[in-house]
């Protein structure tokens, strides 16, 4: 194979590369609305909705949950780390507040950061 041919072949191989680097960018740029109709078509509603979900400021008495609290550190972290209690029942949509217990057994300093569980997950503490 010549030069020529060489360098020909390589132009070509280049401009494919480039083609399928296009193809690949407008097939990820043309997925979005391509998921909006197939959530549309299906119903499945995979896209989370910027509406504010209402919640209930009612106790349903006639239900009991019992909640267990685990505390889990990494061994390494050199602390203690204890609910006061274990697990507690409540009546779904009444608040109860549990404390933890933290005791940092090394001699360096070190912060933690605190969480509430609400019904939308854990958000960090105000």
């Amino acid at each position: 194979m010549s030069d020529q041919e060489q360098t020909q072949n390589n132009g070509r191989s280049a401009l494919k590369l480039a083609g399928m680097a296009f193809l690949m960018f407008g097939f990820a740029y043309a997925l979005v609305p391509l998921y909006d109709v197939f959530c549309d078509i299906t119903g499945i509603n995979g896209k989370t909705d910027n509406s504010v979900a209402v919640e209930s400021q009612q106790v349903d008495f006639s239900r009991t949950v019992t909640v267990e609290f685990v505390a889990y550190i990494n061994p390494g972290l050199g602390w203690d780390f204890v609910p006061e209690v274990q697990k507690v029942k409540v009546h779904p949509g009444e608040t109860r507040t549990i404390a933890y217990h933290a005791k940092n057994n090394t001699a360096t300093s070190a912060v933690g950061r605190r969480y509430r569980l609400s019904r939308r997950g854990l958000l960090p503490s105000t």
